[in-house]
């Protein structure tokens, strides 16, 4: 647990500003870009849907367990393809997000 400790704070410092940026930035265009581009998981099942717990569970937890697995990995050269790992998937989910709600 010890291990993970610093990994979980640092992603729950990442996502309090991160959905405050989100909730500001659509606000300002009056969209729901910066939520699919900060938060995607959530954004696939749907923007104006009914998220209920799932939702809720996507929004806090998606920075933490991203901060998990490159904490998993040993030595930097494995933190740093982990780290390019999850931008590549989170442009994917990115990219899904948008298309699904086209």
């Amino acid at each position: 647990m010890k291990r993970f400790g610093i990994p979980i704070l640092i992603g729950i410092l990442l996502t309090v500003p991160s959905f405050v940026l989100a909730g500001m930035g659509g606000g300002a265009c009056h969209c729901s870009t910066p939520i699919r581009i900060l938060f995607p998981y959530v954004s696939m099942l749907g923007i104006h849907a009914d998220w209920g717990f799932l939702g809720f569970l996507l929004f806090g937890l998606q920075f933490p367990i991203y901060a998990i697995i490159v904490a998993i990995a040993r030595g930097a050269t494995w933190k740093a393809r982990f780290l390019l790992f999850l931008f590549a998937l989170h442009g994917l989910a990115i990219w899904v997000a948008f298309r699904i709600s086209e």
